[in-house]
């Protein structure tokens, strides 16, 4: 991960709103532990991106019955899902220039929502 703090620097603060990442990051209730996205778990509590989104690990949230966490003013959502119909999505509605107001994250039947 020595690459990342130089991509982060480069794009300012627009690198630290949304990071999309296949596996959700470990340590939260999202997640299974998982050696494969420990490295993005660090990554994610030092650079504290403002929503993580993420999948892959479609049993953890169904099991927990969460799909979104908060870690301080950071929030992770795990819009992973099982392969039955009907299919789940979720809608990341952040229109604004700049650092937005509000994030709304809706899935599984609630909304996330981070106001800044």
């Amino acid at each position: 991960m020595a690459w990342l703090p130089d991509v982060l620097d480069e794009h300012g603060p627009a690198a630290r709103m949304i990071w999309l990442m296949h596996e959700p990051p470990t340590g939260t209730s999202l997640s299974s532990a998982n050696p494969a996205s420990a490295e993005w778990g660090m990554a994610v509590r030092r650079f504290q991106p403002r929503l993580v989104v993420s999948g892959h690990d479609h049993r953890t949230p169904l099991r927990t019955r969460r799909w979104q966490a908060k870690l301080g003013r950071m929030a992770c959502v795990n819009t992973g899902q099982t392969c039955k119909p009907p299919l789940d999505y979720a809608v990341i509605d952040c229109s604004e220039a700049g650092e937005p107001e509000r994030i709304e994250v809706p899935a599984w039947g609630s909304t996330e929502v981070l106001d800044r």
